[in-house]
This record gives structure tokens, C-alpha cells and sequence, in this order.
């Protein structure tokens, strides 16, 4: 069973990681595993999020930060921008028992 950790690159300004232990994926990074907790955007733009695979309770690995994410899951890789990105809130996962 995995547990879950807090993430260690929470922005301090930002009161919803200071409240819920939850950062933006842009704040994550590469190399990390997260756990996608909510998608903080449009309808429609939720939509098309999961229709894609970015939905609540996916794990995926950021693998790196350049100007957008570029993230795997499962065996795909994606890249989204960095202002779709910030919507999208994570917690990291912890591969320890």
C-alpha cells in the first residue's frame, strides 16, 4: 500500500498548498511521482483533462519543466503548458511502505 507524503515544493504564497498539502504541477519537480488531487479549472478544460488521461486519482511522474510539463503516464508521455498546468493540483506519492 502506498502512503502518501507532503509535498516538499509547496509554494508558500499559495493558500491552497498551505491548506490542503496540495501544489500546482508546475511546482513539482521532474523526477517526482504525483497523484492528481483536483483539476482547479474550467468545465470544459476538466473535459478535455480527462479525456486525455489528467484525471483525479491519477499517478503520473513529471520528467521535466521547460517552459510547459512534460508528464508520463502509464507508458505515455504528454506535454501540457505551464498555465493549463498550475490548474491542475497534486500531492506527491511516496513509494515507501
Amino acid at each position: 500500500m502506498k502512503a502518501f507524503a507532503t509535498p516538499t515544493f509547496i509554494d508558500v504564497d499559495c493558500e491552497i498548498c498551505e491548506a490542503q498539502s496540495l501544489c500546482s504541477l508546475t511546482k513539482i519537480q521532474a523526477g517526482t511521482t504525483v497523484r492528481i488531487r483536483r483539476l482547479s479549472v474550467s468545465d470544459e478544460l476538466c473535459q478535455r483533462l480527462r479525456e486525455i488521461g489528467f484525471f483525479e486519482q491519477q499517478v503520473l511522474q513529471c520528467l521535466a519543466q521547460r517552459g510547459g510539463v512534460i508528464c508520463q503516464i502509464d507508458n505515455c508521455r504528454m506535454g501540457i503548458g505551464a498555465k493549463l498546468a498550475e490548474g491542475i493540483l497534486v500531492e506527491t506519492v511516496s513509494t515507501q511502505p
